[in-house]
């Protein structure tokens, strides 16, 4: 079990959210891709919105947090 972050993303191309490895996003000079277009993101284009996530992998990380989110 490791703990993820969840990353909302705002890009040209859409919006979504992705899983990281907590304290991950600490590390980025600019952002994460995105998860549709693989670009880069600028620091205007992404928000850790929650933090914390026990799970085995990012798909795990992400339907927990959607059951959290109702």
């Amino acid at each position: 079990m490791r703990k993820y972050d969840i990353i909302s993303t705002n890009c040209d191309c859409g919006s979504g959210r992705i899983a990281t490895l907590s304290g991950r996003c600490l590390k980025w000079i600019f952002g994460p891709k995105c998860p549709y277009c693989k670009r880069q993101l600028g620091f205007m284009q992404w928000d850790r919105i929650y933090s914390g996530i026990t799970a085995d992998g990012d798909l795990e990380a992400l339907q927990k947090y959607r059951k959290t989110e109702r």
